[in-house]
């Protein structure tokens, strides 16, 4: 018999009314308190811009500490085991491959011509592929990093494998999407979920996968026309301008004054915009399909995984992020439209050259800071709390008999991830 799961304050199970059951099911518990999450993130910000980014290792750790300790299963919490000084480390090892990488990058542009339009796009490709190259690299290490550094009943996570399969894998799968356009997608991340997946492991337990892009071609095909309609209407729009940009050159060559710029066309351009929010939603009801059945094809030895997320949420907590943002950069904007204006009525008494470039790049700075603060507090609680709500784990008794597997851990963070961009938390 199954018992049924009603999840607590604290994830912990209630058993169904029957004949005592063997399978029990739980819910995960997030308990996260908002208020003091953003004063975290404020002295957070604080410290790292008086340190001029280098108390940003401590305090993405105290963060993923908090997020960590939020979270229970069962009515026992997760915990984060990580240290800023391994995320310091990484990154110093990370900027040994970087800055020559980069280095190369920008003296190879200086010898590509640039009225060449030619050699100007193999040299883009060549460095989205360089990119995309570090980025599985980041994505290697990152959540190795992870996964080692979290814990639940003194057991931790991990991930086998080696780097060279780990990036061979992913480019050689990434590299089918570029002729398609992205057609084979479903395919494609259900091919490298099953290969994440089956490399993780908690404890002596390893996890496995077998998920298939089956059901869900339909809602991939939809979202994907749309896209592509919504972009090629926009690329044909704004098409007459490219064309004037690229004989710029040529008319400065001939010594000739180039033509007046013409206008886009703005009717296919509206078209291609107003598809936008259609190919948000398309693409929600994909995704929200594509987790519920790469979920339930998910297994922890006896341990299942069951996870019907609503499409609609999934939607809603990125356009709440986004209208905040939004109405973050308008107050930013409207701040330093009254500085400016106050900064000219003051003109003959104070000099306004504070006013009018220093201060309005703080303003900004700080604007674009405070995304970052939404990102956390918002973005990120919202999408803990989802799971929480949606996401079952069948027969979770199961996992009082997984042991530590007392492997080694890195010795140093993700590096790479965090010298490219935000991991995320």
């Amino acid at each position: 018999m199954t018992i049924s799961q009603e999840s607590g304050d604290w994830g912990e199970p209630v058993p169904a009314a029957g004949d005592g059951g063997v399978r029990q099911s739980a819910r995960i518990a997030v308990a996260v308190n908002r208020s003091a999450l953003f004063a975290l993130a404020l002295k957070n910000l604080l410290f790292t811009i008086l340190t001029i980014g280098f108390y940003r290792f401590w305090a993405r750790t105290h963060v993923r500490r908090r997020l960590w300790g939020s979270v229970a299963i069962l009515g026992q919490p997760l915990a984060y085991t990580g240290r800023a000084k391994e995320l310091f480390v990484g990154f110093l090892l990370a900027l040994v491959i970087l800055l020559p990488a980069f280095g190369l990058i920008g003296l190879v542009g200086t010898l590509v011509p640039p009225t060449s339009v030619g050699a100007q796009m193999l040299f883009q490709g060549g460095v989205f592929l360089v990119l995309g190259v570090l980025g599985v690299m980041a994505l290697y290490f990152a959540r190795r990093y992870l996964l080692t550094r979290t814990v639940w009943r003194g057991i931790h996570a991990g991930q086998a494998g080696r780097l060279g399969r780990f990036m061979a894998v992913h480019i050689g799968y990434y590299l089918l999407l570029v002729p398609t356009l992205g057609l084979l997608n479903p395919w494609v991340q259900a091919r490298l979920y099953n290969y994440r997946t089956n490399i993780t492991f908690y404890g002596t337990q390893g996890f496995t996968a077998d998920a298939s892009s089956r059901g869900l071609w339909l809602r991939w095909l939809l979202c994907w026309a749309l896209a592509l309609l919504a972009y090629a209407l926009f690329f044909y729009g704004y098409w007459p301008v490219m064309e004037w940009a690229k004989s710029l050159p040529e008319w400065q060559t001939a010594g000739l004054p180039p033509p007046p710029q013409p206008m886009p066309l703005f009717l296919p351009m509206g078209l291609g915009i107003a598809l936008t929010p259609l190919v948000a939603i398309a693409y929600a009801f994909y995704n929200a399909a594509r987790l519920a059945r790469f979920t339930a094809a998910t297994r922890l030895g006896e341990i299942s995984f069951s996870f019907p997320v609503s499409p609609w949420r999934l939607l809603l907590i990125p356009l709440v992020a986004g209208l905040i943002m939004i109405g973050i950069l308008f107050a930013a904007g409207m701040l330093t439209g009254l500085i400016a204006a106050g900064a000219m009525a003051a003109a003959g008494k104070v000099s306004t050259t504070l006013f009018m470039s220093v201060i309005p790049i703080i303003i900004f700075l700080l604007a674009f800071a405070s995304i970052s603060i939404v990102n956390l507090v918002w973005t990120t609680v919202e999408y803990m709390k989802l799971v929480a709500r949606y996401l079952l784990i069948d027969n979770i008794q199961a996992a009082e008999d997984i042991l530590n597997r007392g492997m080694p851990a890195p010795r140093r963070g993700e590096g790479l991830a965090d010298a490219l961009g935000d991991v995320g938390i």
